[in-house]
């Protein structure tokens, strides 16, 4: 499993999907509020990276100044679009997700979640890790 860590230093990358076609820009990482691993890669799409979409960690490697992703450029650009702003995340939404990226482990960890439950906190800074031990252990 990716750590939270590793994650956080992918801020600022460019992400591609696994074809190499460009989605974005790496500007946050969503991670689980009940074990502290990263779920969801917030990546800025569009022209001026205007429109934030969610993409499941699990699956993804960094590289040559890049993340790949493990999904197809059209399931993230297709994916449903969360509340974000950098704020938690719902159950709801982090459910719709992973039935968009057909992410059956994720969806089984929010069976017992109710909806209006936040079910995962973003990170935006890397020095958010050195401030909250939540972050600091490696998964």
């Amino acid at each position: 499993m990716i750590s939270v860590e590793q994650t956080v230093s992918w801020l600022g990358l460019r992400v591609t999907d696994g074809s190499g076609d460009p989605i974005g820009k790496l500007e946050g990482v969503y991670v689980d509020r009940a074990d502290g691993k990263p779920r969801w890669l917030s990546v800025a799409t569009g022209r001026f990276g205007s429109r934030s979409v969610l993409v499941p960690v699990s699956g993804a490697a960094s590289g040559n100044g890049i993340v790949m992703v493990d999904t197809s450029r059209e399931a993230v650009l297709t994916a449903p679009r969360a509340n974000l702003a950098h704020s938690p995340l719902a159950a709801a939404d982090d459910r719709a997700l992973a039935r968009h990226y057909r992410h059956f482990g994720r969806l089984r960890e929010l069976s017992a979640i109710h909806d209006h439950i936040t079910s995962a906190s973003p990170v935006t800074n890397p020095k958010a890790i050195a401030r909250d031990e939540r972050y600091s252990h490696a998964a």
